[in-house]
């Protein structure tokens, strides 16, 4: 992963008024006192998304107790992107955490991370049904 797809993902993350222009939680973020937040990611990229969108969740004091981070992808996964040299200090402990899940993540199972208050699922081959019912329940959508 480049620079580049980084900064792509945290202007992504950002876009979704989740943070200020200091990449802090925003004050006035969508999420704020919310009991839970669900995320719909449909996107290239969509590890890089979660992991900036994880971070500032954890970041957050008012932002939602529960977090589901829902993946759809067009084709079963490959190698975990998440490489040593390619990932930010500041996300680095949740890079390690889904890199050591990344078999689980690849059979669609749904992961309790974060002591269980993120969910991440990862759906590959979705018809047109399922992905509008999850669009239709999603907080927040990447394409």
């Amino acid at each position: 992963m480049s620079a580049a797809a980084w900064r792509l993902a945290q202007q992504a993350v950002q876009a979704s008024g989740w943070v200020d222009a200091n990449a802090q939680a925003s004050p006035s973020a969508p999420w704020r006192d919310e009991a839970h937040w669900r995320v719909l990611d449909c996107g290239a990229d969509w590890v890089w998304r979660l992991l900036w969108t994880w971070q500032l969740w954890r970041q957050d004091p008012r932002g939602p107790m529960a977090l589901r981070y829902d993946v759809v992808c067009a084709e079963a996964l490959g190698a975990c992107p998440v490489g040593e040299a390619d990932v930010p200090a500041e996300v680095w402990p949740q890079a390690q955490a889904l890199g050591g899940l990344w078999p689980c993540v690849q059979q669609g199972e749904c992961l309790p991370l974060n002591g269980g208050a993120l969910r991440l699922q990862v759906h590959t081959h979705c018809t047109a049904a399922a992905l509008a019912q999850r669009r239709a329940s999603a907080h927040t959508v990447f394409a």
